[in-house]
């Protein structure tokens, strides 16, 4: 079996002496692994983020198969010099590679990961917001969509204050007040980013708002079970703090 796409690489481990493991987030057929030749004399060696075209071949479609592939598009240099930027992307990515299910495509979750890679590139954007909703999809996606639309008991839109931790929907402020401590605060930010609002936003907002969805791609993902994902998680917490 053989088929050609392109794709975002979104993990690399070495297998030998002269091979590599790649995972590739591709348009058409989804999350896929195989195995390359590892290039030590090179003008580039592949990173995560980058774009490139790819030939699959395989025996089977289930079997590890075989990579080749081409450089369309290097990213590392645009987020390397930025730690949160960094690590938002080894979260993700990382995440990706551990509960996407291969060779199902999904240009959902692709293009919200083009739309986040390519933000990272231009000064002056808020690519907190994209990253927000990368997550929210992949959430979604996979069937554990988030409602911030409206409050889940009385229908209204107005005061959602709180997330029930149960559903992931909204709960109003007047609902929700007298079961406090069993429910998830709902950060302004998230809101907006999920209803597609205006987006001004302080960093305790996004920490609050990644806190979160943290509780979510734990309970959902088993990330709690995943020390890297843990570290990367922390350490995201810890740079936000760091701001200025």
């Amino acid at each position: 079996m053989r088929w050609q796409d392109q794709g975002i690489v979104i993990a690399i481990r070495k297998y030998g002496d002269d091979q590599i493991i790649i995972s590739i987030f591709t348009q058409k057929h989804g999350l896929k692994k195989g195995l390359a030749k590892y290039l030590k004399k090179t003008t580039h060696r592949l990173q995560i983020g980058d774009y490139v075209n790819v030939t699959w071949s395989s025996r089977l479609i289930s079997n590890l198969g075989y990579f080749k592939y081409e450089l369309i598009k290097s990213t590392l240099h645009h987020y390397i010099q930025d730690n949160l930027k960094t690590m938002c992307i080894a979260f993700f990515t990382f995440t990706l590679d551990q509960v996407l299910p291969e060779n199902e495509e999904n240009y959902t979750i692709y293009r919200c990961l083009d739309i986040f890679i390519n933000s990272i590139q231009i000064k002056g954007i808020n690519w907190q917001i994209k990253y927000l909703r990368l997550e929210l999809t992949l959430l979604s996606e996979l069937g554990f969509g988030l409602d911030l639309s409206r409050c889940a008991i009385n229908n209204t839109d107005e005061n959602l204050t709180f997330i029930s931790p149960k559903t992931g929907k909204a709960i109003s402020k007047t609902v929700g007040l007298p079961y406090k401590k069993n429910l998830l605060p709902l950060p302004q930010l998230l809101h907006d980013v999920y209803n597609n609002c205006a987006y001004k936003f302080s960093k305790t907002e996004f920490k609050s708002s990644l806190n979160v969805l943290e509780y979510f791609f734990k309970k959902h993902f088993l990330i709690k079970q995943n020390t890297i994902l843990i570290k990367y998680r922390e350490e995201i917490i810890k740079l936000i703090d760091l701001q200025d």
